[in-house]
């Protein structure tokens, strides 16, 4: 009984699974079809199977925060730099973190603000490096480096000094090495910092007369591009140079000197060989302001007069200051100078004294001086002013109140004031003690333009025709109205 149980529950079991095979023909049944990849199972009671799992609904992930954006920063590798005033500083840095439409800038700093440098730059490197050129102006200048984006600073480095110094420098002169009296010489002159830049400014041009150690101020010289060049009147022999007091940028300097020989616009008297000079030497008398006789006639001034008196002049003269006039009138001097002399005369013969020494001037005849003769002091034996060192230094004068050389009681008639004496040492007389100043002298006829021995010699008719008297061989160098 228990086994027929067992084959009907078989047969029961495996029906339906006979009938799905043939459901391409039959009705379909009402029973969901299961499928399994399980070996059939020798135990007649079936194992429980689990369901299948049911996927869980798709669902979005919970949102995370974003990670932070850093904030951009600027850094320099420096807090100071220095360089020359006038120059271009270089600053190096990095920014990092900057938006991509930011821009880098320079600025300085102006009390408690910031303003942006003009003439700054900055260039940007791929790694975010940067270099920024500052103008470097004279003392320290206070600058950051700022990144700007849609014109707000989101970013500043640190401050940093730009220090401009004011830097050496070199100036030089050229001149030429010789240069003829009243003439122009020119001045080239340049001037150019230690690092090679040009200076533009104002040189002074100062000179130092030989036998001195005083430099004068004797021009100015304009720079431009670092050179310039400007005219001077050498009148002196000495150094030239150019000097600069500096400026904010560029420290004082001066350059090394030049010599200049100043020579004489005339002919220099070359006496002959052996021909004995002046026994006493004067200095030689200021040169002329220009190349002109410029003769003018004056009262005697009081300076003047107190000079004479005692020593031209004394009590019991003929004239006295009232009745003298000063005559000054340039000369050509024997070392081819034009000089500026002056003699007293009488003033009946002031002007016509001036139109001898005018035309003597033009007809360039030498004269060896022309000081007053009260320079020379008081002589006892001529009661006067002492010609005989006025003759002996070959001094041009004209008024003296003393005795005649070599006839003592006899007054002269330079006491008057109508005479003249010119070149006395190469035109000596005949006095009471034999030739003076010289004996030497009277038997030289040469150079002609200094000595005169004939009617007919061109300074003798000079002043011939201004009516002056030559005494001839008796006194070559005397001449009176």
């Amino acid at each position: 009984m228990r086994r027929f149980l067992v084959i009907l529950l078989t047969t029961v079991l495996v029906t339906p699974t006979a009938a799905a095979r043939a459901s391409t023909t039959a009705e379909p049944s009402p029973f969901p079809t299961v499928t399994s990849t399980t070996e059939p199972s020798s135990d007649p009671t079936p194992e429980p199977t689990e369901p299948d799992p049911v996927d869980p609904e798709p669902t979005d992930p919970a949102p995370s925060d974003p990670a932070p954006t850093p904030s951009p920063t600027v850094s320099l590798d420096a807090t100071a730099v220095r360089v020359w005033a006038s120059t271009t500083a270089t600053l190096s840095g990095r920014v990092d973190g900057a938006s991509p439409t930011g821009a880098l800038r320079v600025a300085r700093r102006s009390g408690d603000q910031w303003a942006v440098l003009a003439g700054s730059s900055v260039v940007v490197g791929s790694d975010g490096t940067f270099t920024a050129k500052v103008p470097a102006a004279a003392g320290r200048t206070t600058v950051r480096v700022e990144l700007v984006d849609a014109g707000v600073v989101v970013a500043a480095s640190s401050s940093a000094d730009v220090v401009g110094a004011a830097a050496p420098s070199t100036a030089r002169i050229a001149m030429p090495k010789a240069v003829t009296d009243y003439r122009k010489a020119k001045v080239a002159a340049s001037w150019r910092t230690v690092d090679g830049r040009a200076v533009s400014a104002r040189l002074a041009v100062e000179f130092r007369r030989s036998g001195t150690r005083t430099w004068v101020r004797s021009g100015t010289v304009t720079l431009r591009g670092g050179k310039g060049a400007t005219d001077v009147k050498p009148r002196h022999d000495g150094r030239w140079r150019v000097r600069s007091f500096g400026t904010s940028t560029v420290l004082p300097t001066r350059s090394s000197s030049v010599y200049v020989d100043n020579r004489p616009p005339g002919s220099v008297v070359r006496l002959p060989k052996g021909t004995p000079g002046p026994g006493i030497r004067l200095a030689a008398q200021p040169r002329a302001p220009r190349v002109s006789a410029d003769a003018t006639v004056s009262r005697i001034p009081t300076a003047m007069w107190r000079s004479m008196r005692g020593r031209s002049w004394h009590a019991g003269c003929p004239v006295g200051r009232d009745q003298l006039r000063v005559v000054r009138v340039s000369y050509w001097a024997f070392d081819g100078y034009v000089r500026r002399g002056e003699i007293v005369v009488h003033a009946q013969h002031a002007r016509a004294t001036a139109a001898v020494f005018t035309d003597l001037f033009r007809m360039r005849a030498p004269i060896r001086s022309m000081y007053r003769v009260d320079r020379f002091g008081w002589n006892s034996a001529l009661r006067g002013a002492d010609d005989y060192a006025s003759m002996r230094a070959d001094n041009t004068s004209g008024f003296n109140c003393r005795q005649v050389v070599g006839r003592p009681g006899t007054r002269s008639p330079h006491a008057y004031g109508s005479s003249i004496d010119i070149n006395p040492w190469e035109n000596p007389f005949a006095s009471g003690y034999g030739w003076t100043p010289n004996s030497t002298w009277q038997r030289r006829t040469t150079p002609a333009a200094i000595t005169y021995r004939g009617a007919n010699d061109p300074v003798v008719a000079v002043l011939r025709r201004h009516g002056f008297r030559w005494l001839g061989f008796a006194d070559l160098h005397h001449f009176q109205r």
